[in-house]
């Protein structure tokens, strides 16, 4: 059965720290709900005049990753030459991780769409 007014957009979910290691730690500000296996794309903003995150070498970079905990996860990439990440005050954009592809067993994200009253109403 196809849902009528079905969207499927993963959640982007922002960047608070990622370390020069290898593999790198990615930090995010609430929990990632991300899997084992998962592959994410990490989404840096360019530098500018009035703020500059660092570690532009990772932007547009995607991989597999490891899940610590609710907020923090490795990502199979080596940042231990990059330029450090910071969190630029004042911030105006923010750094992200996206997930782009999910384990088999994690697939019912992308049929489970909250945006649609019906399927809240059949709680999927």
């Amino acid at each position: 059965m196809a849902l009528a007014n079905t969207l499927y957009i993963p959640a982007a979910k922002i960047i608070t720290a990622i370390t020069n290691a290898n593999p790198a730690r990615v930090t995010t500000s609430v929990a990632h709900n991300y899997v084992n296996g998962g592959i994410v794309r990490i989404v840096i903003p360019p530098a500018n005049t009035i703020e500059s995150h660092g570690m532009q070498q990772i932007d547009q970079q995607f991989a597999p990753i490891t899940v610590i905990n609710p907020t923090n996860f490795y990502i199979a990439i080596n940042t231990t030459a990059y330029e450090p990440f910071v969190v630029p005050s004042p911030q105006k954009q923010f750094a992200q991780s996206i997930a782009i592809a999910e384990v088999n067993e994690s697939l019912l994200s992308a049929v489970s769409n909250s945006l649609n009253p019906q399927d809240v109403a059949r709680g999927i």
